[in-house]
């Protein structure tokens, strides 16, 4: 009768896994998009992509499809894509195993601005600060508006309305100047500029002193009292360009010559100011007045009654 050997038995259990691998992720499409676009499908390729394998943006898992071993899909919704920024992407597989790729940086870019109108489109030059309006498409919070290189303080009202705080130091001088706006990276970028007038006002001339010198009279000094007067407002005697001082914005002077006082006559006072805007005056009649006569003798004085003629 045989018998059995000794001893013998099983061994203990040793557990082998079969556990997932690290995925690697190499590239996205799209790699970026304008802030404000709606939910967007993002392709992930790389490789040893798992089924249960999630797409991790920024901080959220997205809704994810496994393709291949190579390829996810998922969709970003729109409330991760409304403020501009730089949000890193990776894939997470799933345990045993796994872990999480390198990542990836998705790009939310500013749009360009893009400017359709101003209001108010001008001011008279020496004006006090005022609040522009600019209306026109792809404003963000952190647009600036900019008036001849310099950004002013704007506030966001929506993507096609800033405001902004036009500052008296900038109305100073007569001219043409660029409005734009500036939105901020990443994107973004400076807009197409649009025109801003600081102008001149048309002068209004009311009175004059002296108004009226006898004929004959010597060079006189006629001083224009009115508004809307500058440092390049000119005094015309007749539309004849004269040579003026400005004495404050409701004052200015020039001389009338002797010649322009030899005979009597009336002459009409005005005061230009120049391009852009500008204008002239009405005219304030200046009279060059026949003088009075006086009788100081005659000759003969008295003759006898019943003289003849």
């Amino acid at each position: 009768v045989g018998t059995a050997p000794p001893g013998g038995g099983a061994s203990k259990e040793v557990t082998f896994s079969v556990v997932n691998p690290e995925p690697q992720l190499i590239a996205l499409s799209p790699l970026s998009v304008l802030a404000g676009t709606g939910s967007t499908e993002l392709e992930v390729t790389g490789s040893s992509f798992v089924q249960g394998a999630k797409i991790v943006f920024g901080m959220t898992d997205l809704a994810t499809t496994f393709v291949s071993s190579s390829e996810l899909k998922g969709t970003i919704p729109s409330g991760l894509l409304s403020t501009s920024g730089s949000i890193p992407v990776t894939v997470v597989n799933p345990g045993p195993g796994g872990g999480t790729s390198t990542s990836i940086s998705f790009t939310v870019s500013n749009p360009s601005a893009a400017i359709q109108n101003i209001n108010p489109s001008a001011a008279f030059v020496g004006s006090a600060a005022f609040e522009m309006t600019v209306n026109g498409g792809g404003f963000v919070n952190g647009s600036a508006v900019v008036f001849n290189g310099t950004a002013l303080p704007t506030t966001f009202q929506s993507a096609t309305t800033l405001k902004a705080q036009v500052p008296a130091s900038s109305l100073t001088a007569a001219g043409d100047f660029q409005i734009t706006v500036q939105n901020p990276p990443p994107g973004g970028g400076l807009s197409a500029p649009v025109v801003f007038r600081v102008q001149y006002p048309a002068p209004s001339a009311s009175s004059l002193s002296p108004s009226t010198v006898a004929a004959g009279s010597g060079p006189t000094t006629v001083t224009v009292t009115g508004v809307g007067f500058f440092v390049t407002s000119q005094i015309t005697f007749d539309n004849a360009p004269a040579a003026t001082t400005f004495v404050d914005s409701t004052h200015v002077k020039a001389t009338l010559s002797a010649a322009q006082l030899a005979s009597a006559t009336t002459i009409a006072v005005r005061v230009v100011n120049p391009a852009p805007g500008g204008g002239t005056s009405s005219g304030v009649p200046f009279t060059v007045a026949n003088g009075v006569p006086t009788v100081s003798s005659f000759n003969p004085s008295s003759v006898v009654a019943g003289s003849p003629d």
